[in-house]
């Protein structure tokens, strides 16, 4: 294990320690707010939970995600990585939904105390019933959020670097699908059926497929890279943060040995009519912080690309973006950001990722960012949704068909 990945264990381990305590406590002090003096339960359930042995057990159910599909097998254990999902994504919601409004309670009776005196007691019962509720709804619409069927997005793609030879070209893009501890064939054979509705020409795959090892998943990626038949140029992959976390290497090399093709700085040339489009892949933005002999080189992936072919870069992380558009590239499809995910992060995306969902225009090149057709850790979609991007090409001259008019 690299020193980079060490750090990265005692950080959320620490993180995973800090929250369960607040919100193990914070908890308790919602309960006792809320439950009648008839029914006082407060006193014996809350021990148990601000008990540090529950501090513990917290943290290892927490941690326990991460072994599901590296150390634990995923077909015997994927249980466990739905329960501790879901205790991270409780976690979580208690933090992010009821931690602002302790803050708020706090702020009032600090501002207002004196002013209110008795009716104190019933500001503190409001909010503390405000937090519960919105903490479970949270929960229970973030399940059903995970749990939908990717929707079909349509994006029409007008550049004036598309020729007639590939105006009207089909590029199905899946994005962070992490297959691993609660993803799994259920998962694929929806996605199986997004292809199929799409009869597109290219699938690609922008990073994040496997969050875990070969030995625990590869019957599943096989099955995964079986969607490559639906599409009449097949599939390309290229690796996200992920697949290094999981093992970059082994995946690649198992990916390669099915038949797979996994771009690694590099590109290949799709031509129709004596026209060209470069389909081009580097590596993930953060590679070398896992593998020092890994690095994203836009540069070197571009190497040999014809001047008049289309250009469309694959690059897990939007952060390419910049240098991609000043070295000529047309189209760029990222992912990574899942959109946030989960209400507020796709307002804190910003803090680490300059592009966060949808279109971005960079000069002459489009940037799409998908919102992900999977998700990651809590099982969790709230505010965001899941999607597989169906994106059509249309040459400035070219007329909009009517299958494209939705588009």
């Amino acid at each position: 294990m690299s020193i980079y990945m060490l750090f990265m264990f005692f950080i959320v381990n620490s993180i995973s320690y800090a929250l369960s305590y607040y919100a193990l406590h914070r908890l308790v002090y919602l309960g006792r707010a809320v439950v009648t003096p008839a029914y006082d339960v407060s006193s014996s359930w809350g021990t148990w939970l601000t008990d540090p042995r529950m501090m513990v057990l917290s943290v290892s159910l927490i941690l326990s995600y991460f072994l599901v599909g590296k150390i634990l097998s995923a077909k015997w254990m994927r249980w466990l990585g739905w329960l501790s999902g879901l205790w991270m994504g409780y976690i979580t919601l208690i933090l992010f939904y009821g931690g602002p409004l302790h803050f708020l309670e706090l702020s009032l009776l600090y501002l207002l105390g004196s002013r209110l005196g008795a009716d104190s007691g019933a500001v503190t019962e409001l909010i503390s019933w405000v937090s519960l509720i919105s903490i479970h709804l949270g929960l229970l619409i973030g399940v059903f959020g995970a749990s939908r069927k990717p929707k079909l997005a349509r994006v029409r793609v007008q550049h004036e670097g598309i020729t007639e030879a590939f105006s009207g070209f089909r590029i199905l893009q899946l994005s962070d699908v992490h297959i691993g501890p609660t993803i799994g064939s259920g998962f694929i054979k929806t996605l199986s059926k997004l292809c199929d509705e799409a009869q597109a020409d290219l699938i690609v795959m922008t990073g994040d497929l496997v969050d875990g090892e070969v030995r625990f998943l590869g019957e599943e990626v096989k099955t995964f890279l079986k969607l490559g038949n639906k599409a009449r140029k097949g599939m390309v992959l290229i690796t996200g943060n992920h697949e290094y976390i999981s093992g970059a290497g082994p995946w690649v090399r198992f990916i390669q040995a099915e038949g797979g093709r996994v771009l690694e700085n590099e590109h290949f040339i799709i031509e129709e009519a004596d026209q060209r489009l470069a389909i081009i892949g580097v590596e993930d933005w953060d590679a070398s912080r896992f593998d020092p002999q890994r690095r994203s080189s836009l540069s070197e992936a571009l190497e040999g690309v014809p001047e008049d072919a289309f250009k469309l870069l694959l690059a897990h992380q939007p952060k390419s973006a910049p240098e991609a558009a000043q070295l000529g590239v047309d189209l760029q499809l990222s992912g990574h950001t899942h959109a946030g995910q989960i209400f507020p992060f796709n307002y804190l995306i910003y803090l680490d990722q300059p592009y966060n969902v949808g279109r971005y225009q960079l000069e002459r090149m489009i940037l799409y960012v998908s919102p992900g057709t999977g998700y990651w850790g809590p099982p969790l979609r709230l505010g965001t949704r899941a999607e597989a991007t169906l994106i059509t090409l249309q040459s400035i001259a070219s007329p909009t068909n009517d299958d494209r008019q939705h588009l």
